[in-house]
Formats: structure tokens, sequence, C-alpha cells
């Protein structure tokens, strides 16, 4: 998870795509049957969803931990990025309430 946290959307796309073929191998599913149905099947979280519950977990956690290299950066204002968000940036766009 940490190596495609904050991949670009398109890498993201690409991992998408082959976890789309592995469901479909697994399930017996054919091209016309639903993402969300052969995931629910497989009992497996969409990419998306699980991509941002990693993002939460590893906030909170270099939040809580003062001596981690990353309590830092969380604590101090995230730099604008042209294309591609940043960790901060992305945990606190999915938690407005977040100081």
């Amino acid at each position: 998870m940490a190596s495609w946290g904050t991949a670009a959307k398109t890498n993201f796309q690409k991992i998408e795509r082959v976890q789309n073929q592995s469901l479909r191998i697994l399930t017996g599913g054919m091209k016309s049957t639903p993402i969300n149905y052969m995931e629910a099947v497989a009992g497996l979280e969409p990419l998306e969803d699980r991509k941002m519950r990693k993002t939460l977990t590893r906030y909170t956690k270099f939040q809580h931990l003062t001596s981690h290299p990353m309590h830092k950066l969380i604590a101090s204002k995230p730099k604008k990025r042209l294309k591609r968000t940043n960790f901060t940036y992305s945990f606190r766009s999915a938690n407005p309430q977040t100081p």
C-alpha cells in the first residue's frame, strides 16, 4: 500500500485494471459483470476505499508518534503541488474537520 498510496492517477488505474482482470479470473466473471459485484463475491474492498483507509491509518499513526520523521511534516501546512497531491493534503481533503 505504501508504495502506491500517493501514486499518479494513471498508475493507480493500471493497478485497478490488473485487479479487475484478476477478479474476473477468480470469480469466473465475464467482461460485462460489474466490478463491484465481483469485489463483493470475492470479499474484497474497492481499491480506492482501501487506499483511503490505509491513508487515514498512516496519518493517525504519524500524528501520534512524535518521534517519527513524518510527525513534523503532518503538523506543518502542506506545500502546493502542480498535479499530484501529497500525503497530508489527501488526508485533510478526506477529513476537513482535522486541523
